[in-house]
């Protein structure tokens, strides 16, 4: 089975935006066996606001930050109800 089809471990999962993309996508291949690998020699360019450009404001990015972190507490960690409780009240203190 070729690993860089995407069948092979699933797509991206369409209920996070921005954050915990690369986590997912760890779990997803730890659950086949596979590994992550770094490339020292690789060179990436990260632009900046390129996604969603600078008409999402700070809180909002602050926002779909927050929801991706309890989406994947829940589906990937398997967060408990009281976890995700207590995650949400650190969220609204902003502890």
């Amino acid at each position: 089975m070729n690993i860089y089809e995407p069948l092979y471990f699933g797509y991206m999962d369409e209920n996070t935006f921005l954050y915990y993309e690369e986590n997912i996508l760890a779990r997803k291949l730890k659950a086949v066996n596979k590994l992550s690998v770094i490339n020292k020699g690789a060179e990436v360019t990260h632009k900046h606001n390129v996604s969603i450009g600078s008409s999402v404001s700070q809180i909002n990015k602050y926002n779909i930050y927050k929801k991706s972190q309890l989406y994947y507490e829940r589906h990937y960690n398997n967060a408990s109800e009281i976890q995700i409780f207590s995650l949400k009240c650190f969220i609204i203190l902003d502890c």
